[in-house]
C-alpha cells in the first residue's frame, strides 16, 4: 500500500502549504469509491475542497498514490486520482483524492467534459460554504479549462463569475453567475 505523499515532490512540506484549496466539512457523509476491475467500496467524506476530498475507509487494500478512482457522491458521478492513502490511528485509513482535471490524462474531450461536470459540483458547494475567495480560484481554473476546451461561452460565463465576485458579492448575484456557467455548459459539445 503506498504511503501519504510518495513520489509526490511536495513530501517535506507542511499540510497547509501543499493544499490550494480551502478545506470544509463534508455535508454529504457517505461516498462509493469504485476501482479499476469494479472492486466498490464505502467511505465516509470527512472534508471536501474545490480540489478533492478526505475520506476514511475501512480497507484501504487496492487503493495506491496515483490510482484512478471513479466517485459517486451526492447523486454525482466524480473521477478522482488517489493523492495519499494513510493509518489514521483508530484502525481504519485516511485516504485524500483529487478531482481529475488536468488535460494530459486519458479519455479526451469526454473525459473533460465530465470533468466540467467536477466543477461545478465544487462550485455550488463553495457558494453553499459561502468561500467567496475559493470560488474566485475555481472560476479562474474553471475559464482556463473552457478556453482549453474552445468553449467560449463557459470561459465568458467563467469571467463573468470572477467579475461578480470583485464587484458584487452577495449571494443572489453570485448564485446567478453560477447558473449562467450551468447554462453555458450545456452548450458544450464533445
Amino acid at each position: 500500500m503506498a504511503t501519504q505523499f510518495e513520489s509526490d515532490d511536495r513530501q517535506g512540506q507542511d499540510t497547509a502549504e501543499r493544499r490550494q484549496w480551502s478545506r470544509f466539512l463534508a455535508r454529504v457523509g457517505e461516498v462509493s469509491i469504485r476501482l479499476e476491475g469494479g472492486d466498490e467500496r464505502q467511505a465516509m467524506a470527512v472534508d471536501e475542497s474545490f480540489g478533492g476530498i478526505g475520506l476514511v475507509v475501512d480497507d484501504a487494500a487496492g487503493l495506491e498514490y496515483g490510482q484512478e478512482v471513479v466517485v459517486s457522491y451526492d447523486g454525482a458521478t466524480l473521477y478522482a486520482i488517489v493523492k495519499y492513502v494513510a493509518p489514521n490511528g483508530e484502525g481504519r485509513h485516511r485516504v485524500g483524492l483529487q478531482w481529475q482535471i488536468k488535460h494530459d490524462l486519458e479519455g479526451g474531450k469526454h473525459k473533460r467534459l465530465a470533468q466540467l461536470e467536477s466543477r461545478l459540483f465544487a462550485l455550488f458547494r463553495l457558494l453553499e460554504v459561502g468561500d467567496w475567495e475559493g470560488l474566485a480560484n475555481a472560476a479562474e481554473l474553471l475559464q482556463e479549462e473552457a478556453r482549453n476546451l474552445g468553449a467560449d461561452a463557459l470561459c465568458e460565463s467563467a469571467a463573468g463569475l470572477q467579475q461578480r465576485l470583485a464587484e458584487n458579492r452577495t449571494r443572489n448575484g453570485i448564485q446567478s453567475a453560477i447558473e449562467a456557467i450551468v447554462d453555458a455548459c450545456s452548450s458544450v459539445r464533445p
